[in-house]
Protein backbone atom coordinates (compact mmCIF):
# COMPACT_ATOMS: atom_id res chain seq x y z
CA UNK A 1 0.00 0.00 0.00
CA UNK A 2 1.35 3.45 -0.93
CA UNK A 3 2.30 5.45 2.17
CA UNK A 4 0.28 8.43 0.88
CA UNK A 5 -2.87 6.33 1.27
CA UNK A 6 -2.28 5.73 4.96
CA UNK A 7 -3.16 8.01 7.85
CA UNK A 8 0.12 9.19 9.46
CA UNK A 9 -1.49 9.02 12.92
CA UNK A 10 -3.01 5.52 13.02
CA UNK A 11 -1.13 4.11 9.97
CA UNK A 12 -4.29 2.50 8.62
CA UNK A 13 -5.65 2.90 5.11
CA UNK A 14 -7.24 6.16 3.97
CA UNK A 15 -10.12 6.25 1.49
CA UNK A 16 -9.26 8.34 -1.57
CA UNK A 17 -12.33 10.58 -1.35
CA UNK A 18 -14.42 10.66 1.79
CA UNK A 19 -15.93 12.96 4.40
CA UNK A 20 -13.93 10.84 6.87
CA UNK A 21 -10.67 12.39 5.63
CA UNK A 22 -9.35 15.84 6.63
CA UNK A 23 -6.48 17.62 4.87
CA UNK A 24 -4.05 19.88 6.71
CA UNK A 25 -4.52 23.46 5.52
CA UNK A 26 -0.77 24.14 5.70
CA UNK A 27 0.91 21.02 4.29
CA UNK A 28 -2.08 19.16 2.73
CA UNK A 29 -1.32 15.94 4.62
CA UNK A 30 -4.43 13.78 4.86
CA UNK A 31 -5.59 12.16 8.10
CA UNK A 32 -8.70 10.41 9.31
CA UNK A 33 -10.77 13.28 10.74
CA UNK A 34 -11.09 11.51 14.10
CA UNK A 35 -7.31 10.95 14.25
CA UNK A 36 -6.24 14.52 13.59
CA UNK A 37 -8.99 15.89 15.86
CA UNK A 38 -7.89 13.59 18.70
CA UNK A 39 -4.23 14.61 18.21
CA UNK A 40 -5.13 18.31 18.12
CA UNK A 41 -2.68 19.25 15.34
CA UNK A 42 -1.21 17.99 12.10
CA UNK A 43 1.05 15.04 12.93
CA UNK A 44 3.79 16.05 10.46
CA UNK A 45 6.92 17.19 12.31
CA UNK A 46 7.53 20.90 11.72
CA UNK A 47 3.98 21.56 10.54
CA UNK A 48 1.63 20.96 13.48
CA UNK A 49 -1.05 23.22 11.99
CA UNK A 50 -4.39 23.29 13.79
CA UNK A 51 -6.73 23.99 10.86
CA UNK A 52 -7.90 21.37 8.35
CA UNK A 53 -10.09 21.17 5.27
CA UNK A 54 -13.00 18.76 5.49
CA UNK A 55 -15.75 18.58 2.90
CA UNK A 56 -14.56 21.87 1.40
CA UNK A 57 -14.81 23.73 4.74
CA UNK A 58 -12.17 24.94 7.18
CA UNK A 59 -12.23 23.58 10.72
CA UNK A 60 -10.23 24.49 13.80
CA UNK A 61 -9.28 21.12 15.32
CA UNK A 62 -10.72 21.86 18.76
CA UNK A 63 -13.97 22.85 17.05
CA UNK A 64 -13.88 19.63 15.00
CA UNK A 65 -13.19 17.57 18.14
CA UNK A 66 -16.24 19.16 19.75
CA UNK A 67 -18.44 18.27 16.78
CA UNK A 68 -17.09 14.70 16.83
CA UNK A 69 -17.74 14.46 20.61
CA UNK A 70 -14.07 13.84 21.43
CA UNK A 71 -14.14 15.58 24.78
CA UNK A 72 -13.69 19.16 23.52
CA UNK A 73 -16.06 21.44 25.45
CA UNK A 74 -16.63 25.10 24.48
CA UNK A 75 -15.73 27.86 26.94
CA UNK A 76 -18.43 30.39 27.83
CA UNK A 77 -17.01 33.84 27.03
CA UNK A 78 -17.64 36.65 29.53
CA UNK A 79 -14.89 39.08 28.47
CA UNK A 80 -12.62 39.14 25.43
CA UNK A 81 -13.14 38.29 21.78
CA UNK A 82 -15.26 35.14 21.26
CA UNK A 83 -13.07 34.00 18.36
CA UNK A 84 -9.88 34.23 20.44
CA UNK A 85 -8.37 31.08 21.96
CA UNK A 86 -8.94 29.36 24.28
CA UNK A 87 -12.30 28.40 22.76
CA UNK A 88 -12.42 24.74 23.78
CA UNK A 89 -11.26 22.68 26.75
CA UNK A 90 -10.09 19.18 25.87
CA UNK A 91 -10.88 16.76 28.71
CA UNK A 92 -9.59 13.18 28.82
CA UNK A 93 -11.18 10.25 30.63
CA UNK A 94 -11.08 10.60 34.40
CA UNK A 95 -8.46 8.60 36.30
CA UNK A 96 -9.62 6.96 39.55
CA UNK A 97 -7.66 5.91 42.62
CA UNK A 98 -9.82 4.25 45.26
CA UNK A 99 -7.30 4.89 48.05
CA UNK A 100 -7.98 7.29 50.88
CA UNK A 101 -8.55 10.77 49.58
CA UNK A 102 -7.92 12.70 52.81
CA UNK A 103 -10.10 15.74 53.49
CA UNK A 104 -12.40 16.87 50.70
CA UNK A 105 -10.48 19.27 48.48
CA UNK A 106 -9.73 20.11 44.86
CA UNK A 107 -6.27 20.61 43.40
CA UNK A 108 -5.39 22.40 40.17
CA UNK A 109 -2.09 21.03 38.86
CA UNK A 110 -0.37 22.52 35.80
CA UNK A 111 2.36 20.61 33.99
CA UNK A 112 4.09 23.93 33.35
CA UNK A 113 3.56 27.22 35.15
CA UNK A 114 4.47 29.14 31.99
CA UNK A 115 3.55 28.60 28.34
CA UNK A 116 4.37 30.33 25.08
CA UNK A 117 1.59 31.84 23.03
CA UNK A 118 0.47 29.44 20.31
CA UNK A 119 1.04 26.38 22.53
CA UNK A 120 -1.22 24.22 24.73
CA UNK A 121 -1.72 24.47 28.46
CA UNK A 122 -1.86 21.02 30.05
CA UNK A 123 -2.84 20.07 33.56
CA UNK A 124 -5.29 18.22 35.78
CA UNK A 125 -8.14 18.98 38.15
CA UNK A 126 -7.91 16.50 41.04
CA UNK A 127 -10.75 15.87 43.48
CA UNK A 128 -9.86 14.18 46.76
CA UNK A 129 -12.56 13.00 49.15
CA UNK A 130 -12.57 10.56 52.10
CA UNK A 131 -16.17 9.55 51.36
CA UNK A 132 -18.65 9.76 48.50
CA UNK A 133 -19.16 13.43 47.63
CA UNK A 134 -22.40 14.86 46.23
CA UNK A 135 -21.59 17.68 43.78
CA UNK A 136 -23.48 19.78 41.30
CA UNK A 137 -20.71 20.43 38.80
CA UNK A 138 -16.96 20.79 38.31
CA UNK A 139 -15.48 23.51 36.16
CA UNK A 140 -12.46 25.57 35.16
CA UNK A 141 -12.28 29.32 34.64
CA UNK A 142 -9.60 31.51 33.09
CA UNK A 143 -9.15 35.20 33.79
CA UNK A 144 -6.61 37.69 32.44
CA UNK A 145 -6.62 41.10 34.05
CA UNK A 146 -4.65 44.32 33.85
CA UNK A 147 -3.82 45.91 37.19
CA UNK A 148 -2.61 49.51 37.20
CA UNK A 149 -1.19 51.01 40.37
CA UNK A 150 -0.85 54.78 40.59
CA UNK A 151 1.31 56.34 43.28
CA UNK A 152 -0.53 59.13 45.06
CA UNK A 153 1.20 62.50 45.35
CA UNK A 154 -0.93 63.46 48.36
CA UNK A 155 -0.64 60.32 50.50
CA UNK A 156 1.34 57.15 50.90
CA UNK A 157 -1.55 55.03 49.67
CA UNK A 158 -1.49 53.96 46.03
CA UNK A 159 -4.56 53.80 43.80
CA UNK A 160 -5.18 50.43 42.17
CA UNK A 161 -7.37 49.77 39.14
CA UNK A 162 -8.16 46.27 37.86
CA UNK A 163 -9.63 45.56 34.43
CA UNK A 164 -10.61 42.14 33.14
CA UNK A 165 -9.58 41.67 29.50
CA UNK A 166 -10.24 37.93 29.14
CA UNK A 167 -12.68 35.93 31.21
CA UNK A 168 -14.21 32.58 30.30
CA UNK A 169 -15.35 29.41 32.03
CA UNK A 170 -16.28 25.84 31.22
CA UNK A 171 -18.10 23.07 33.07
CA UNK A 172 -16.49 19.71 32.30
CA UNK A 173 -18.49 17.46 34.63
CA UNK A 174 -22.01 17.60 36.02
CA UNK A 175 -24.77 20.10 35.35
CA UNK A 176 -24.09 22.32 32.36
CA UNK A 177 -26.10 25.18 30.96
CA UNK A 178 -27.68 24.36 27.60
CA UNK A 179 -27.35 21.17 25.57
CA UNK A 180 -23.76 21.49 24.38
CA UNK A 181 -21.79 18.40 25.28
CA UNK A 182 -24.81 16.55 26.66
CA UNK A 183 -23.36 13.20 25.63
CA UNK A 184 -20.19 13.92 27.57
CA UNK A 185 -22.18 14.88 30.63
CA UNK A 186 -24.20 11.68 30.39
CA UNK A 187 -20.94 9.76 30.13
CA UNK A 188 -19.54 11.51 33.18
CA UNK A 189 -22.72 10.70 35.09
CA UNK A 190 -22.29 7.03 34.27
CA UNK A 191 -18.62 7.16 35.12
CA UNK A 192 -19.18 8.86 38.46
CA UNK A 193 -22.06 6.66 39.56
CA UNK A 194 -25.74 7.18 40.35
CA UNK A 195 -26.90 10.78 39.84
CA UNK A 196 -30.12 12.71 39.65
CA UNK A 197 -30.93 15.25 36.96
CA UNK A 198 -28.88 17.91 38.74
CA UNK A 199 -26.47 16.14 41.10
CA UNK A 200 -23.74 13.57 40.73
CA UNK A 201 -21.69 11.47 43.14
CA UNK A 202 -17.90 11.35 43.18
CA UNK A 203 -16.82 8.14 44.93
CA UNK A 204 -14.38 8.15 47.84
CA UNK A 205 -10.73 8.40 46.88
CA UNK A 206 -8.96 10.47 44.26
CA UNK A 207 -10.33 11.44 40.84
CA UNK A 208 -8.17 13.19 38.26
CA UNK A 209 -9.48 15.03 35.19
CA UNK A 210 -6.59 15.64 32.73
CA UNK A 211 -7.24 18.66 30.49
CA UNK A 212 -5.63 20.88 27.90
CA UNK A 213 -6.46 24.00 25.92
CA UNK A 214 -4.77 26.13 23.29
CA UNK A 215 -3.43 29.65 23.89
CA UNK A 216 -3.86 32.09 21.00
CA UNK A 217 -0.83 33.76 19.38
CA UNK A 218 -2.56 37.07 20.10
CA UNK A 219 -3.20 36.23 23.78
CA UNK A 220 -2.12 38.91 26.25
CA UNK A 221 1.39 38.18 27.51
CA UNK A 222 2.19 38.40 31.22
CA UNK A 223 3.78 41.81 31.78
CA UNK A 224 5.19 43.61 34.82
CA UNK A 225 6.66 47.05 34.21
CA UNK A 226 6.68 50.55 35.66
CA UNK A 227 7.03 54.02 34.20
CA UNK A 228 6.96 57.23 36.16
CA UNK A 229 4.66 56.78 39.11
CA UNK A 230 2.61 54.05 37.41
CA UNK A 231 2.99 50.29 37.56
CA UNK A 232 1.22 47.91 35.17
CA UNK A 233 0.70 44.18 35.64
CA UNK A 234 -0.93 41.77 33.18
CA UNK A 235 -1.71 38.48 34.89
CA UNK A 236 -3.55 35.27 33.97
CA UNK A 237 -5.07 32.97 36.57
CA UNK A 238 -6.85 29.62 36.36
CA UNK A 239 -9.43 28.54 38.93
CA UNK A 240 -10.81 25.02 39.44
CA UNK A 241 -14.13 24.89 41.23
CA UNK A 242 -16.29 22.01 42.45
CA UNK A 243 -19.77 23.23 43.38
CA UNK A 244 -21.21 21.55 46.49
CA UNK A 245 -25.00 21.98 46.71
CA UNK A 246 -25.18 21.51 50.49
CA UNK A 247 -21.85 22.93 51.63
CA UNK A 248 -18.88 25.13 50.81
CA UNK A 249 -17.51 24.97 47.27
CA UNK A 250 -14.03 23.52 46.72
CA UNK A 251 -11.63 25.82 44.83
CA UNK A 252 -7.98 26.04 43.88
CA UNK A 253 -6.14 28.70 41.89
CA UNK A 254 -2.91 28.77 39.93
CA UNK A 255 -1.14 31.63 38.19
CA UNK A 256 -0.22 31.01 34.55
CA UNK A 257 2.61 32.98 32.95
CA UNK A 258 2.06 33.68 29.24
CA UNK A 259 5.30 34.21 27.31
Amino acid sequence: MNESLRCPYCRSELPRQSLEVASCLRCSTRHHKHCVAAHGACTILGCEARVVLLGGKRFNLDELAGQLDLGAIPFRVHDGLPEQEPRFLRVEDAIDDSGKGGRARVELVLKQSSVKRGQRVRGSVIVNTPKALIVQRAGLSLETRVETQLASTHSRRATRRKTKVIQREVVFAGQRRGNAGARLVDGVYKMLGKASDRLMTIPAGRREYPFSFHIDLAFAASVHHSHGGEEDHVETELTARVVIPFGQDLTDRQALTIL
